[in-house]
């Protein structure tokens, strides 16, 4: 199961700021890293992350996904 897919334990396709502040705590983080990685994953704000922008944005520049699965 992919990170993503963990994250998202309603199986809706997105997570929002609360699924991963809850996955990060859970897993020993702190609500502070949890909003900084947010930011990172939503820089527009818009409230949720699918699971294509979640790639996107924590891969590291020049970095190709591939999507052909």
């Amino acid at each position: 199961q992919s990170l993503f897919n963990q994250i998202d334990s309603s199986g809706s396709g997105s997570i929002t700021k609360s699924d991963l502040e809850s996955a990060v705590t859970t897993a020993g983080g702190s609500k502070k890293a949890a909003d900084a990685l947010w930011s990172r994953l939503d820089p527009n704000n818009t409230g949720n992350v699918n699971a294509q922008q979640f790639i996107q944005n924590l891969s590291p520049p020049g970095f190709q996904q591939d999507t052909s699965t």
